[in-house]
């Protein structure tokens, strides 16, 4: 009799994984067959020494994102696959610059995003009901992205190359994360994804440049000013909302404000608007309550699954 455990890592073995990833070039349309790779790597992704092995797969990467874009109908799909390339990014730096190094891989993962996220907006904006599916899709990519932004900063904290960078620079990928913010608030019925947002957004605000020269990487979050002195009232819409008594949501917010507030002109906004100075005094209390978890403000890694 094999064990489970053999049977696993035969699975894992890498002219199986090679079989198995490559079935999205191979049968892009075929439902049955992407539905049934991202159920076994959905699976042998959570180990670690197997997420390893999966990860050394070079193509593995763009194969999945390829399954992302060909089955973006697909939530059943989608969410698997999304589910598999946070695993493989909360391990792998090589999976990490992959998916933004590739400039296939990259606009699959964000055109996911994207369209996912519009289309959420306009069915919670509108009279029909939120597919929980849909929403779970949403989480699995924004999990992807605060993972991929976790990539730890070379000492000048501004290379071109660096996926976090790359990342904080994309405004369709600021704009997807604030505009969720802004529209679903903190009320609870929303609660995992508003979390996941706010901790991408708090990886992605460590992304600033430390010069004001045109040649300088710049942030979307941070330009143009416009932008970032906008952010201040959807953070201390969060902050301010009591009608949840968890305070995590806070928490993430307050971290992201940390970050902004490096800037001198989002302090001088925020301390010169009513709205900004009562949520001052939020965060002051917020701050103040018992509460359990990381105090840095810098990257943090985004674990829900």
């Amino acid at each position: 009799v094999v064990s489970t455990q053999s049977k696993v890592h035969f699975t894992a073995s890498a002219p199986t994984l090679s079989a198995i990833s490559g079935l999205p070039s191979a049968f892009p349309d075929d439902h049955d067959l992407m539905l049934n790779m991202s159920r076994i790597l959905s699976k042998l992704s959570l180990p670690s020494d197997l997420c390893d092995v999966i990860a050394a797969d070079a193509a593995i990467c763009g194969n999945l994102v390829s399954a992302l874009v060909s089955m973006r109908r697909h939530s059943d799909v989608v969410v698997r696959v999304a589910f598999v390339l946070g695993n493989l990014a909360a391990r792998s730096d090589a999976i990490k610059r992959q998916l933004v190094g590739d400039s296939s891989s990259f606009e699959g993962l964000i055109g996911t995003l994207v369209a996912a996220t519009d289309e959420f907006i306009d069915t919670e904006s509108g009279d029909g009901a939120v597919d929980s599916l849909a929403e779970d899709v949403l989480v699995k990519l924004v999990r992807v992205i605060a993972n991929v932004a976790l990539l730890p900063l070379p000492e000048d904290n501004e290379s071109r190359t660096d996926p976090g960078w790359i990342l904080a620079q994309d405004e369709r990928v600021v704009d997807s994360l604030v505009e969720l913010v802004r529209r679903l608030g903190y009320s609870g019925s929303h609660e995992e994804l508003v979390l996941n947002c706010l901790a991408t957004l708090n990886n992605l605000s460590y992304y600033r440049s430390s010069s004001e020269d045109s040649s300088s990487l710049r942030s979307a979050l941070y330009h143009p000013k416009e932008r970032l002195l906008s952010l201040a009232a959807p953070m201390f819409s969060v902050i301010c909302d009591d009608r949840s008594p968890r305070l995590e949501g806070a928490l993430e917010a307050i971290r992201v404000l940390g970050n902004l507030t490096r800037d001198p002109d989002f302090r001088s906004h925020t301390l010169a608007d009513q709205r900004g100075r009562r949520g001052a005094r939020c965060c002051r209390l917020r701050a103040c309550a018992p509460h359990h978890g990381r105090r840095d403000s810098g990257p943090r890694q985004s674990n829900r699954q």
